[in-house]
Formats: C-alpha cells, structure tokens, sequence
C-alpha cells in the first residue's frame, strides 16, 4: 500500500514539473530571470511635459553597413525640425522632428530568451550622473510603456516579457533639476552626463548604465 501510495505521488509531481524545476502551468513569473536581457537603448534629458508628455518612438537597431530604417513618425503630438538623440551604438540615432516640449525619459530593450513563462522586470531607482560619475540626483520614472509596431504607438506595459519575445518599453522621467545647475537647462546643452538604472528582473537586481548623454536641444524662442 505504501509502494503504490509512493508511486501515485511521483507520477503526481512528473505530470505537474518540467525537468528545470518549474512548473508547467504555473503562471507566475519565474523567480529568478537568468534568461532575461535588459539594455538602456536611448535617453532623453529635456523637460517635464506632463499629461502633454509625447515620446519618441523606439530607436531601431541597424546593421553594420546597412542603410538606416526609415524614420518613423510619433502617432502623435506636434512636431518640427530634427534633432539629436543619445542612444546605443548600432542603433539608428536620427530622429526627423523636435517635439513641443520634450520629455525627459529613456528606453529599454528587454528580450526574455526562454521559451516558455514570463519574468517581471521592474525599475527601482534612476540615478542621474555627471561625466565624472558625481551623483546629481534621482529621476522619478512612471506610466511604463511598451511600442507596438503594429499599431505604430505606445500602450500601457503591466511590466511583464513573455518567453521567446523582445520588447522596447518606455518610461518618462521627471526632469533633471536643471536649475540647481551652472548656467541651467540654456548651459546644459555644453556637458554630458551618465544615466544608471537600477531594475529587478524577478528577484534577482542588476544594474544597466549609459553615458555620454547629451541634453535635448530647446526649441528656439520666438519672436514677440
């Protein structure tokens, strides 16, 4: 009686658990996240536009030698002429139009390489850096937002990547505190400054760093 009690509980667990250890039909992401990628494609220093925030679309890896992809135009929002954008190398930088007011905000390149389940990334902390690596202060990101390249736009992101699946996702950031700084958001534009990214991909924390960033152009003023 006991074998054949043993011998259910085994072929219980063999038809609930994968050989890695996790469970089939368990929804919940993984705990641990070692398949899971993320890199800090692109930031933008401006300003904070509030509900008015309108952000750029995800900057497009290219191939070395390739021609650079078409640009893609924001789904909304009004624009003018180009402007520059830090963003990763082997990355398309040109983006055709300088928004209204420009949100301060940055954007990750997420991809989950496991073929199953789900992992929850999630950021914790963003710290703003100047070229030296002086801490200047912390940048609030809210409202993520990853881009759909069917609809050509954002939506709203529950922070979670699938299995098998890459994902640009946004965050607008509360802007620097330009006016705690010499010469402020007009002077900025002489520096660079280094971005730090503090996420948690399940339970595990990483770090992901950019530097080199350089401050968005102001639109100039206009004639009164």
């Amino acid at each position: 009686m006991r074998a054949a009690a043993t011998a259910f509980a085994a072929l219980a667990l063999g038809g609930c658990w994968t050989s890695s250890g996790t469970a089939t039909t368990d929804p919940r992401p993984s705990p641990t996240g070692p398949d899971v990628t993320v890199e800090l494609a692109s930031v933008t220093l401006a300003d904070e536009c509030g509900d008015t925030a309108v952000l750029r679309p995800p900057l497009v890896p290219t191939t070395t030698g390739a021609s650079p992809p078409a640009p893609i135009t924001p789904s909304q929002g009004p624009t003018v002429p180009p402007a520059s954008v830090a963003c990763a190398p082997g990355y398309s930088c040109t983006a055709p139009y300088l928004l209204a007011c420009e949100q301060t905000s940055m954007q990750l390149r997420i991809a989950n390489r496991a073929a199953t389940g789900s992992q929850q990334v999630r950021v914790g902390k963003v710290e703003l850096l100047d070229d030296n690596g002086k801490r200047l202060g912390e940048l609030v990101p809210r409202g993520p937002m990853r881009w759909s390249s069917d609809d050509g736009r954002y939506a709203p992101w529950n922070q979670l990547v699938d299995g098998g699946h890459t994902l640009a996702v946004t965050y607008p950031l509360s802007a620097p505190l330009w006016q705690a700084m010499p010469g402020g958001r007009w002077q900025a534009h002489a520096r660079t400054f280094q971005l730090r990214v503090r996420l948690v991909v399940g339970t595990n924390e990483r770090t992901v760093e950019k530097d080199a960033i350089t401050v968005a152009m102001l639109a100039p003023p206009v004639p009164t």
